[in-house]
């Protein structure tokens, strides 16, 4: 793994882990406050409500004492009739507000205490107002304080319930503080270690080999117009350098393309001297057989059919050289094609009845010419050149024994012509050379042959390529376009 990919990796676990911890805290964090809102205020409301209720009852019987203590005074029943419906309403809201199954299981005894007690505090009253005093403070004294001990003893359990229930939240908050507090913890640590990790990663394979790459850049040569970068630090110098290092690669880049330039300005140049080099090659050749000959006759003029002879072989090289010059200038000027409309079928069968068969008498010819074969616009004569030097060719690769097959079909854009033999197939370092000018395998030849079919073909907006193999022989196909 690339060491830029493990920073980048250490960086974002980093930054996730960051990121992960702060979502959780403020998570928890926000969680844990609508928890304790929800129950302290629940906890705390009912604890009010059943402190409300126990005034409520103190002032009851407060009323009542005064009553007693007052020898009969009605304002004071006056005022207990005006609080005991507020003291019932208050009953009514800890009875809805209550959830606690504790609670609930109190409220009913709270009511039934309370229903005694409101009972026999109106039983003092009657008994006061009858004029038994002292059986009123009697029963005031001692059950009536009896029965509101006990009520209010129940509203102390729901009191404490509540405190109970209040302390088991915060319990359970200090334990979920102490979880927070440990993830905080296990992401700091974690967060440490990356850090560390990080750093390490940073300085050995960065900040290291950084340095080590500014000081071999320091002893190495550069033609810097400042040579005080080297006094810089580490990256500001290295910077420097490759930038003027940039500077010399571009102006190397800009020598290149400039000799690039004057390599393709000599290139022809050099074309025309190497060609003009083999042309002279196969006219000395030539000229050396022929003053060979020359020589003998003009040594032995006295015999005649040793003259005879000598000028026949002079009047074949003479012939020759004058087929070699035919083809340099049909291969250096551009031909001036005599292109008609015509079927390529019919020229192809031609082209086999002019071979004779002299020349098929060992060969298998196999010719398959697709009905479908459009008309192609061609010079006849200049295309029917190519086709016997292709099959002079194939016949000469097979020693004029052998099978070969010529094959015409229709293209989508026009139209193939393709020879192919089972010779012994071009090896495939010639097959890179085939087409060039002046190369050739033959004792006998001065091979332009192909070259010029080539050009012939391109003239006609055509392509010309071969297949060869050991096993399969030689193919050559001719794709012409139907305009």
């Amino acid at each position: 793994m690339p060491h830029s990919t493990k920073v980048a990796i250490v960086l974002a676990g980093l930054i996730g882990l960051a990121m992960v911890g702060a979502a959780a805290t403020l998570l928890h964090a926000w969680h844990m406050r609508q928890v304790l809102d929800t129950l302290l205020a629940q906890n705390i409301s009912e604890m009010l409500f059943a402190t409300e209720l126990e005034l409520a009852l103190q002032r009851q019987k407060g009323l009542v004492a005064s009553y007693l203590m007052d020898e009969g005074n009605p304002r004071w029943l006056e005022k207990l009739r005006q609080i005991e419906p507020q003291f019932h309403q208050d009953l009514l809201r800890i009875d809805q507000e209550m959830d606690s199954p504790r609670e609930r299981a109190i409220l009913p005894r709270i009511r039934d205490a309370f229903a005694r007690y409101d009972a026999t505090r109106d039983r003092v009253v009657v008994l006061y107002d009858q004029g038994d005093e002292m059986a009123a403070r009697s029963l005031y004294l001692n059950e009536v304080s009896r029965l509101y001990d006990q009520t209010v003893a129940l509203c102390d359990e729901i009191v404490e319930i509540n405190k109970q229930d209040i302390e088991e939240v915060l319990q359970q908050g200090r334990e979920q503080i102490g979880r927070l507090t440990l993830f905080v913890i296990f992401s700091v640590v974690l967060t440490a270690c990356l850090g560390i990790g990080l750093l390490w990663l940073l300085f050995t394979r960065v900040f290291i080999p950084l340095r080590r790459i500014a000081t071999d850049v320091r002893g190495f040569p550069v033609s810097a117009p400042d040579k005080r970068w080297f006094l810089q630090d580490d990256l500001e110098g290295l910077g420097y350098y490759l930038r003027v290092l940039m500077g010399e690669v571009h102006q190397a880049r800009s020598d290149l393309e400039t000799s690039r330039d004057r390599l393709r300005q000599t290139e022809p140049l050099a074309a025309v001297g190497h060609t003009v080099a083999r042309v002279a090659h196969e006219i000395k050749n030539h000229l050396v057989v022929i003053g060979g000959f020359a020589r003998l006759i003009e040594k032995h003029p006295d015999n005649p059919q040793r003259a005879c002879s000598n000028a026949r072989t002079i009047r074949e090289e003479i012939s020759h050289l004058e087929s070699l010059l035919e083809d340099i200038m049909d291969f250096s000027r551009p031909f001036q094609l005599d292109r008609r409309a015509q079927s390529l079928n019919r020229l192809v069968e031609d082209i086999v009845n002019k071979l004779g068969q002299g020349m098929l008498e060992q060969v298998e010819l196999e010719v398959e010419l697709d009905p479908g074969t459009p008309e192609i616009s061609l010079d006849a004569k200049r295309f029917e050149q190519v086709i016997l030097n292709l099959i002079r060719n194939a016949l000469e690769s097979m020693q004029y024994q052998g099978k070969l097959r010529l094959a015409t079909a229709p293209t989508p854009g026009g139209a193939t012509f393709r020879i192919q033999d089972n010779g012994p197939g071009i090896p495939r370092d010639i097959q890179e050379r085939i087409f060039e000018p002046f190369f050739t395998t033959k004792k006998k030849g001065n091979g332009l042959g192909l070259a010029i079919c080539l050009q012939i073909i391109q003239e006609h907006g055509g392509t010309l390529y071969l297949e060869s193999s050991p096993e399969q022989g030689t193919t050559f196909t001719i794709e012409l376009p139907a305009g």
